[in-house]
C-alpha cells in the first residue's frame, strides 16, 4: 500500500498525456526587434552579421535571424504573456498567464505543496526565428509525473511540454521543462508528518 503523500499524487499520475491549457496562447508582449537582438548578441561576442545585418541576411537568402539559443529568451518571455501580475492574483492558476512571475504552473489535481524548483529545460530548435516575429508558447501537457521522496522532502518530478510558435502559427521550437513540487522536510522528521 502506498503511503498517504504518493496517494495524494495519483490524480496527477493518472493525467499524464493531458494538455491543461488546451487551445490557449501565450504571446509575448512584443514582437523580436532588431536592437533586442543587438542586445542579445554584442555581451556575447555573436560576430555573425546574419544577426545583425539585414542587407547581408537577405544577400544570403535570409532575413536578420536570431540565434537560436535566443529563441528560448524571447520565446519563454511568452510564458508569462501580456497580462501584467497583480498582487491580487494570488489563487493557484490553471495556466501560466494567471501564475506569480517566477512561479510553476499550478494544477487543482495536484497536493497543497509549498517548495518546488525547475530541475531542467531542454528545447528543441525547429526553425530559426526573424526580426519581426511575434512569439507565443501554446499548450501545457503533463509528460511525467513520478511521486518521490527526495532530501528535500516529498512530492514529485513532473515534466511539462509546450510548443513555441510564430505569428505565422509556424512551429519554432519544442519546450519541456522539468519541475519538483514538494512539502520540505520538517526539522527532526518527515515532510507531511
Amino acid at each position: 500500500m502506498q503511503p498517504d503523500w504518493k496517494r495524494a499524487w495519483q490524480p496527477m499520475v493518472e493525467r499524464v498525456g493531458t494538455d491543461f491549457c488546451p487551445g490557449e496562447q501565450f504571446w509575448g508582449a512584443d514582437p523580436i526587434e532588431a536592437s533586442a537582438v543587438r542586445r542579445f548578441v554584442e555581451p556575447l561576442e555573436f560576430d555573425c552579421p546574419l544577426h545583425t545585418d539585414q542587407h547581408v541576411a537577405e544577400q544570403y537568402g535570409y532575413g536578420t535571424s536570431l540565434p537560436r539559443i535566443a529563441a528560448c529568451s524571447f520565446g519563454l518571455r511568452s510564458r508569462i504573456g501580456t497580462k501584467r501580475w497583480a498582487r491580487s492574483l494570488r489563487a493557484p492558476p490553471r495556466c501560466p498567464t494567471r501564475a506569480e512571475p517566477g512561479s510553476s504552473f499550478v494544477s487543482d489535481h495536484e497536493p497543497v505543496t509549498t517548495g518546488y524548483f525547475y530541475t531542467d529545460l531542454d528545447i528543441e530548435y525547429i526553425q530559426p526565428c526573424y526580426v519581426g516575429d511575434h512569439l507565443y508558447q501554446e499548450g501545457n501537457r503533463l509528460t511525467s509525473c513520478v511521486p518521490k521522496e527526495t532530501s528535500v522532502g516529498r512530492g514529485a518530478f513532473m515534466r511539462w511540454a509546450s510548443v513555441i510558435k510564430n505569428q505565422s502559427a509556424e512551429r519554432v521550437a519544442n519546450v519541456s521543462i522539468g519541475t519538483y513540487r514538494y512539502n520540505p522536510h520538517l526539522k527532526g522528521g518527515s515532510a507531511n508528518e
